[in-house]
């Protein structure tokens, strides 16, 4: 039986060999080309004992050969050793190899598929057909199975798993004429999509997810290569303090970044991996070039946000910002690109949302649309954002967060005279700040709505001040308790502490969605303390922010005035007043929850200075 095994040995190797010469006589190619730098190798082969127990035909290592030549026709990749032990291509782009072992198993004539052994890994450009890569490449595929490649380290570093392929790590192998042991993967076929692989579940709220991609530079240098890296890591950080956006980590954007350096994809198909792979909303990109030398001069961006459910363009903008600033402590570059980016995905998914028939939106959709509309001055979006709240609640009855926002949409819709019954809305303010209050979820927010309501709609000033104190120091981390004792600071006349709780709740949510909001309340805090120039820049940046918001114009034309900017308040107030036609200096005294107090006053008596009518 010895014997006859190896004589089974003996004539399949003749077969291989017959095979092979008979195809390279008839085929004049080049053999042990020099590979290309960081070349892919695929080597095929089967393992002698198969061969001895099936004696493959002639035909059948041939259609083998012919699937290699095709790759090699196409300008793929390029002959680099050939025998009657094995065959190897090499190719210059590291999916063309992997398409071509996927490939291998399908072919006719090679049944049963499982008899082939498959081996990939870099090979350098140490010359034509190194011996010492050949043996490796060939140790490395006995060890295959079934047809599923294998491959070593210098590959397995290279490659994205599982974008590229799923990876199984075989550990430390011993390959036979070869010292020492390498470590080997076996490599299967990728995932169609990140759905279809063992994923953690979904958080309770599906908050938008964002893939930040590197700025790509329009002209190369090795001076300014990295900027694109640095910027898109500072800004990640930065993003990362939010709590309403979930930002995929950036050594995972760059890892599809890097695929797709090999693959040139069109934009819908790099989008179209965003989505599969990273289960993105948003994706962010854009270029730079650097006007300069030697590292320095200005750095000119440009960023544009793509919403990939319309794949559209949500969000551009280009920034000019001297090098150095991109490495400072406190970037503007990254400020400016952060908040731009944070307010502009928050928007496009309020937008989105508020598209969708309310009942089918998730939990985070309908709160984000009950909190961003409810900021709105359309009525209609008014209106939409209780509806929202309320659907929450209908899911969730005891939802502290729906009840605390509840709270807040009373006292505005009281504030901005959209109500009859102002004692109603205090009522139904109350009710659902103490729902908020024995929930578990928003004890802070909710502790925070209840002064607010003491403040605007009860008018008990003490009060407000001694829940909102409270609520500091129960909840530290809470911005709006912080926004609101400002508030309620400013309305006591107490300007230097006024002005610590409002800084403290800007640095305590920098990329708040409401950010105007934040922003708006604080320059009040800068126009009792005296400080007029903050409270201007925080009223400008607010303006941008939202321009629709009246009480910051009411804020600007104070601040103004306190300049002694007389033109400017009276422009100022005219833009007002073409945003709010008819408004008056006793609508403000009647209807502001600050017009009896000292803060009221200097802004009813900045807004006659500027030509605010008195009475209509």
């Amino acid at each position: 039986m010895a014997w006859r095994g190896f004589l089974a040995l003996f004539n399949g190797l003749r077969l291989c060999t017959m095979a092979v010469m008979s195809f390279t006589h008839d085929h004049a190619l080049q053999l042990g080309a020099k590979p290309a730098e960081d070349a892919t190798a695929l080597y095929v082969t089967v393992s002698p004992a198969e061969w001895a127990e099936h004696a493959p035909s002639e035909l059948t290592w041939a259609v083998a050969e012919r699937h290699l030549q095709r790759h090699v026709k196409a300008g793929a990749g390029q002959w680099w050793h050939r025998s009657a032990s094995g065959l190897c291509v090499v190719f210059s782009e590291r999916q063309a190899a992997l398409d071509c072992a996927w490939r291998m198993p399908l072919l006719a004539g090679l049944r049963p598929s499982g008899r082939w052994r498959l081996s990939l890994d870099v090979v350098g450009a140490a010359g034509a057909m190194d011996a010492l890569q050949v043996t490796r490449l060939h140790g490395l595929a006995l060890l295959a199975q079934d047809s599923v490649p294998v491959m070593g380290h210098r590959l397995r570093d290279q490659l994205h798993d599982p974008v590229e392929a799923q990876v199984e790590d075989l550990g430390l192998c011993h390959l036979k004429h070869m010292e020492p042991t390498l470590r080997v993967y076996r490599m299967h076929r990728p995932a169609l999509s990140a759905a279809t692989m063992t994923m953690p579940e979904a958080a309770p709220t599906a908050l938008p997810r964002l893939v930040l991609m590197a700025p790509v530079a329009i002209a190369d240098s090795p001076a300014h290569r990295s900027f694109g890296a640095l910027l898109v890591d500072r800004v990640s950080h930065q993003l990362g303090r939010s709590a309403h956006v979930r930002l995929v980590h950036t050594l995972s954007s760059q890892a599809l970044a890097r695929r797709a350096q090999t693959r040139a994809p069109t934009d819908a198909q790099a989008h179209e991996d965003a989505r599969r792979w990273l289960a993105a909303d948003y994706v962010l990109k854009g270029s730079y070039r650097v006007l300069g030398a030697h590292g320095l001069g200005t750095l000119q961006l440009q960023l544009s946000l793509h919403e990939l459910r319309g794949d559209s363009v949500v969000w551009a903008q280009e920034f000019r910002a001297e090098v150095g600033d991109v490495l400072a402590a406190e970037s503007e570059l990254v400020q400016a690109v952060s908040t731009g980016v944070h307010h502009a995905v928050l928007n496009a998914h309020m937008d989105w949302a508020r598209q969708q028939p309310v009942r089918s939106l998730d939990d985070y959709a309908l709160l984000l649309t009950g909190v961003g509309l409810m900021h709105r001055s359309a009525p209609d979006d008014f209106d939409v954002s209780r509806q929202a709240l309320l659907a929450l609640l209908e899911r969730s009855p005891e939802m502290g967060q729906a009840h605390a926002w509840l709270a807040k949409w009373h006292v505005l819709r009281v504030t901005r005279a959209l109500s009859t019954q102002p004692d109603q809305e205090a009522e139904q303010a109350q009710a659902h700040a103490q729902r908020a209050m024995v929930a578990s979820d928003a004890q802070g927010l909710a502790r925070a709505m209840q002064g607010f309501v003491r403040l605007h709609l009860l008018r008990d000033l003490p009060g407000a001040l001694s829940e909102l104190e409270i609520c500091t120091q129960l909840h530290p981390n809470e911005p709006l308790a912080w926004l609101f004792l400002g508030v309620a600071e400013s309305f006591s006349d107490q300007g230097q502490r006024a002005m610590q709780a409002s800084q403290r709740a800007l640095a305590l949510s920098p990329l708040d969605p409401l950010l105007y909001y934040f922003e708006s309340l604080a320059a009040s805090s800068a126009i009792v303390s005296g400080d007029a120039a903050q409270a201007r820049r925080w009223c400008e940046q607010s303006l941008r922010r939202n321009l629709m918001h009246l009480h910051t114009h009411r804020a600007y034309i104070t601040a103004l005035c306190m300049q002694g900017d007389g033109d400017a308040a009276r422009r100022a107030a005219q833009q007002m007043l073409r945003l709010a036609p008819g408004y008056t200096v006793a609508q403000f005294a009647r209807g502001a929850s600050s017009a009896s107090t000292r803060l009221g006053q200097r802004i009813c008596a900045a807004l006659t200075q500027a030509g605010v009518p008195m009475d209509g």
